[in-house]
């Protein structure tokens, strides 16, 4: 921490808060329990009961519940950093035409799980893992619309990382099945947490008489899987007295809001890990990010840049995903070429098999008149180049540093990189962008890895 400074006041806050992050988890687990864990997989969320049905009821008390303004992860708001169940509450006005219709909920996506009711009376709702940006349509039986005004109530369950009812203004409405007018239900909404997954799979159960949740304790910092020295003295520092062969490291999805850091932090971690086990610079292989539609503050480009120039250090290795991604998934489903590149590299590092283990690395470069020539380290027998929709994914630069799309030609173990606007390139990257996929790879069809020829600031 003394040589990353961003972090020195949460960990600070998180020392300071000691007394009052003990006095919270034992109000906590002084409550009832449900422990999930032990449930049918397949039914493993559905139907719980947290002695809060009560909340779906017209006629339910709810005026001290507080108001949050949807949609919106409710991480943002006061809530903070919880992984549980929360009841929202809101009445409409709808016209009087409307009354005797069926009509359509749409709600847009909700993270993770929903129950929802209209007047009391159960809609629809997702009670399985996977479906957190699912958007959520319900239809509403023409028997529920007897009066102008409804009352809506919604169950949430989040079991991890984002919470709540999060989409859009425009998807959140309550319209005709046949008609173009809708009544929105973007704003205020009444909302109680009621039961609260405070330890993987247990959820504790808040009284809704009286509102417990808001007397829950309060500290100066949330103690979440994100928080920094959370993860390594839950799961690392524990096992630190074992002997180690090795680490495999999958990682840097969640740094790719300050991607620039993580050229420090990961040669920090690697050096800290090695220097606490005590047994030398063990093999350290990780895997460099896949493409995904980040937002346009998100660099994860930079993050693929900073994991390629770790390698610098002794008995590191990498494993390219930029041909196998999802882009819009941020967890590839083919895990098991990730696990087999990998593989690869402890094959040939550690067993001294006699295998390719490695994509294409860049090396360096040389400016050939209005053409750069690039080479590359583990090229095998010959380069490949594979278009996708006609792009290369490689972009060329002049000294005014306005990068355009690149016409690049394969010649054996080197690529010849040029653009006929670019009368003097003097910089190249590849795959610099959120999504771009591999185009370059080796003999072997290892992927080559993201790089830039340049050492321009941003």
């Amino acid at each position: 921490i003394g040589k990353v400074n961003e972090y020195k006041s949460t960990v600070d806050k998180v020392a300071a808060s000691k007394n009052d992050l003990i006095k919270k988890n034992e109000w906590v687990l002084s409550h009832p329990v449900i422990d999930v864990s032990n449930r049918d997989a397949e039914h493993e969320w559905e139907n719980l009961d947290f002695k809060d049905s009560a909340c779906s009821e017209v006629n339910f008390n709810d005026a001290g519940w507080k108001v949050m303004n949807l949609p919106v992860n409710w991480e943002n708001t006061e809530v903070g950093n919880f992984d549980g169940a929360v009841w929202f509450r809101k009445k409409i006005e709808i016209p009087k035409a409307w009354i005797g219709k069926e009509l359509i909920a749409e709600l847009g996506p909700i993270d993770d799980m929903d129950r929802t009711f209209i007047n009391g009376k159960f809609i629809g709702g997702i009670e399985k893992i996977g479906y957190w940006d699912k958007p959520r349509v319900y239809n509403i039986p023409k028997e529920i619309i007897t009066d102008s005004v409804l009352n809506i109530a919604i169950r949430v369950i989040d079991c991890g990382g984002g919470g709540g009812i999060f989409g859009n203004n425009v998807k959140m409405n309550i319209h005709p099945v046949n008609d173009s007018g809708f009544v929105t239900l973007s704003g205020g909404w009444k909302y109680l947490p009621v039961a609260e997954e405070y330890k993987y799979g247990k959820f504790y159960i808040y009284k809704i008489e009286n509102s417990e949740f808001y007397s829950r304790p309060k500290t100066s910092v949330d103690i979440t899987e994100n928080t920094p020295t959370v993860l390594y003295n839950g799961m690392i520092a524990p096992i630190i007295p074992y002997g180690i062969k090795g680490v495999i490291w999958y990682q840097g999805e969640s740094n790719s809001s300050k991607a620039y850091s993580y050229k420090t932090l990961l040669p920090l971690m690697i050096e800290n890990w090695r220097g606490n086990w005590g047994e030398g610079n063990f093999p350290f292989y990780y895997v460099q990010i896949a493409p995904f539609t980040y937002s346009q503050t998100e660099k994860s480009f930079i993050i693929r840049d900073a994991q390629f120039s770790t390698l610098s250090i002794p008995n590191t290795g990498m494993a390219v995903t930029l041909d196998i991604a999802t882009v819009n998934n941020i967890h590839p489903p083919d895990k098991q070429d990730v696990g087999k590149r990998l593989a690869l590299w402890a094959l040939a590092k550690d067993y001294h098999k006699k295998v390719t283990y490695s994509g294409p690395l860049y090396k360096s470069m040389k400016i050939d008149k209005n053409k750069i020539v690039l080479t590359f380290n583990y090229a095998g027998k010959g380069l490949v180049l594979k278009k996708i929709k006609d792009e290369t994914n490689f972009i060329v630069a002049g000294e005014d540093k306005k990068f355009v799309k690149a016409d690049v030609t394969v010649k054996g173990g080197k690529l010849i990189v040029s653009n006929p606007e670019v009368k003097k390139p003097v910089a190249v990257r590849y795959t610099w962008s959120n999504t771009e996929e591999a185009t370059l790879f080796n003999s072997e069809m290892l992927p080559a890895s993201t790089f830039r020829a340049d050492n321009w600031d941003e």
